[in-house]
């Protein structure tokens, strides 16, 4: 008697895009490196031009001046634009919403196309110069992290989604909750109140 045969499900266009992703993560920065990779020089380079405040010009200078150090076999990123193309599949974007500059309102959904605040009549966006040309530009806005495709990101790999899912396959009683820790595989019991 054979074995049923199983169809493996081909993961879809952003699952394959990160997972070329982590390959990088074994990629050596140049042939013989063996401190950095290619993902990891790339993530504490865009996290040094966020906490330092870098602007991109001098990103891309660093960029210049660190490649010149290298051996001609490097595979580091050329430029800013390029990191940030080379981390897109970590689906670490956001979505920016304009909101009041008193915080009180924001601006989505049916308000998306007022101009003025419900609460205190305060425009929306900065004022400019009537001879400036270009579009207004938001007086506040507010940066949204989604969450989906982060939990899409972990029920990519097995090991993680069977932690996301230990409470539905070890459900007890009503009167003690189990809380399973992911990561440390250790099971602690709140007593519910």
């Amino acid at each position: 008697m054979s074995s049923p045969v199983v169809a493996e499900e081909l993961p879809n266009l952003e699952a394959t895009n990160f997972l070329k992703l982590l390959k990088a993560a074994d990629e050596p920065l140049w042939d013989g490196c063996t401190k950095q990779s290619k993902l990891s020089t790339c993530v504490q380079l865009l996290n040094m031009k966020s906490t330092l405040n870098l602007t991109q010009t001098a990103f891309n200078k660093f960029i210049d001046f660190t490649k010149g150090c290298m051996p001609n076999d490097e595979n580091l990123v050329s430029n800013f634009y390029d990191a940030k193309k080379f981390m897109w599949p970590l689906g670490l974007g956001y979505e920016k919403y304009d909101v009041c500059p008193n915080y009180c309102m924001l601006y989505y959904g049916a308000d998306a196309m007022k101009i003025n605040c419900d609460f205190y009549g305060r425009s929306r966006y900065k004022p400019r110069n009537l001879t400036s040309k270009g579009s207004n530009k938001a007086d506040k806005q507010l940066r949204y992290f989604p969450l989906t495709p982060r939990l899409q990101r972990l029920f990519m790999s097995p090991y993680h989604a069977k932690d996301m899912t230990w409470h539905h396959f070890h459900k007890l009683d009503n009167e003690v909750m189990v809380h399973h820790l992911i990561g440390r595989h250790e099971r602690s019991l709140i007593m519910s109140t």
